[in-house]
């Protein structure tokens, strides 16, 4: 099967205003027969989140298409184990390397990775991973922070795998996948029904390469923290 890839990120309505860097990272790899996306969104109060997300997302489609077959075979609690033991191992060696803190790198990660028929993914924090089939759009991992609402599970955070969700599925009626950050979520997920809004239905199932784009300009001033997506279509 054939995956397109495509993304959009636009900085925060908070981060225009403090001219601040946009802290939203997303990564795509295609090799060894497997197509994998990624998306991170560096922690705001950390002050190199931003390089902390762009390692996060490099070091997970790394690891996870390298050793895909291995993984498939695991169990999905072994799956997130590994790949918090490679993004933290990843994120360590930079903090040595740089003097600085593994936690100035925090973020949080979620990944998709499809070979044939065969998919897994990973979330971490919040934002959420969904999917579309046929006309149906469908979530496969909720926005979740962890411990409570107001402390968010990142890449260093402490037994981090505890908080990681993993899945594996076979592609069956699947035309799409997507993966979006918290910024985004907070204007097309129903956090009281724990589903997409009726404006994200028509969006996430529509020419999603001219709409989203065109939607979060429109929308921009609604969205105070850094927002991105990043999407996997079959050709």
């Amino acid at each position: 099967m054939n995956w397109t890839v495509g993304n959009c990120i636009k900085k925060g309505r908070i981060h225009e205003e403090r001219n601040l860097i946009c802290q939203d990272s997303v990564y795509e790899m295609k090799t060894q027969g497997v197509s994998c996306i990624a998306l991170a969104d560096g922690a705001g109060s950390r002050k190199l989140s931003d390089v902390g997300a762009e390692l996060a997302v490099r070091q997970a489609c790394y690891c996870v298409s390298d050793h895909f077959e291995q993984l498939w075979k695991e169990t999905e609690k072994k799956i997130g184990y590994y790949i918090c033991s490679e993004v933290i191992y990843r994120l360590r060696n930079y903090a040595e390397k740089m003097g600085c803190q593994v936690e100035e790198l925090a973020s949080t990660l979620l990944l998709l990775a499809v070979k044939d028929t065969r998919v897994l993914f990973y979330h971490l924090g919040d934002g959420l991973i969904g999917c579309q089939e046929r006309d149906e759009v469908k979530i496969l991992s909720h926005p979740w922070n962890g411990r409570d609402e107001w402390h968010t599970a990142l890449t260093t955070t402490k037994e981090v795998s505890y908080y990681a969700r993993t899945g594996k599925r076979r592609l069956d009626q699947t035309v799409r996948f997507f993966l979006m950050s918290d910024g985004l979520t907070s204007i097309l997920y129903n956090r009281r029904r724990h589903c997409f809004t009726k404006q994200a239905e028509r969006l996430l199932k529509g020419k999603i390469k001219q709409q989203i784009p065109n939607f979060m300009e429109v929308y921009r001033s609604k969205l105070y923290d850094d927002s991105s997506i990043i999407w996997m279509e079959q050709i």
